[in-house]
């Protein structure tokens, strides 16, 4: 079974729409940013909860292993809302860059805040960020004697993800502020970002970057397109329950 087989039939992406849900994404995001890696993110340290003021403006999304119900990834979608006051009109990374990042993109046209979007906080379970899921079994976390799943996958399935996302949303216009090994590993399934500020030194070294989603999709590798219809498909079928749910 290839690992793409893998992930659709032993997978499932979900919107965390319930608290819940949530706690359960910032509980994984606190495990990985701030006891892993050493970041200095925000968190709620007596629930072990890494969080902002931005994720009240959020999509989250993660991906579960259905047997288990184990959380191997996450991710997020910040889009400005001036409705909720001042700080929630620019995204995360115009804090980090400026206000020449915009600027900097000038040549793709008019950047409405209205089509803007920023993908962050992608984060995956440590055993699946090495080269293959351990061989470690302790009933929690899934074991894969193949090696299908490991870091490769999940890592561009929850770009695949977030690229639903954005365009269920209607956001076209997608900022990520990432190492640049990232962009270069999304390059080779066909997901071109485009370096669009200079680097920082942030949690490692990392730059803005810019992709259009519709671009996205269109350049997709054939290899992924099958995968990213299956994505699509569970994701818009929960936009459309929370748009449902909205009008009740």
């Amino acid at each position: 079974m290839s690992g793409i087989e893998r992930v659709v039939r032993e997978y499932r992406f979900r919107l965390a729409r319930t608290q819940e849900d949530r706690d359960r994404v910032f509980a994984l995001r606190y495990e990985v940013f701030n006891r892993e890696l050493e970041y200095r993110l925000s968190e709620d340290r007596v629930r072990q909860l890494e969080k902002d003021e931005h994720d009240e403006v959020a999509d989250l999304c993660f991906i579960e292993h259905i047997r288990t119900r184990t959380m191997v990834g996450c991710v997020r979608l910040v889009v400005p809302d001036e409705e909720k006051g001042e700080g929630f009109e620019h995204l995360p990374i115009e804090h980090h860059c400026g206000n020449g990042l915009l600027d900097s993109l000038s040549s793709i046209g008019n950047l409405s805040r209205r089509y803007l979007c920023e993908v962050s906080r992608l984060a995956i379970h440590r055993r699946f960020r090495s080269r293959k899921v351990t061989g470690e079994t302790t009933g929690e976390v899934p074991h894969d004697p193949d090696g299908e799943v490991g870091d490769r996958m999940i890592g561009v399935s929850l770009f695949l993800a977030s690229t639903a996302m954005v365009g269920l949303t209607g956001r076209h216009h997608v900022l990520a502020f990432m190492e640049p090994k990232f962009p270069r590993l999304l390059a080779r399934s066909g997901l071109i970002f485009r370096q669009a500020s200079e680097m920082f030194d942030i949690c490692g070294r990392r730059a803005a970057y810019y992709i259009d989603q519709r671009q996205a999709v269109e350049n997709m590798s054939p290899a992924l397109r099958g995968l990213y219809r299956h994505i699509h498909g569970e994701l818009q079928a929960q936009y459309d329950e929370k748009a449902s749910s909205a009008v009740r």
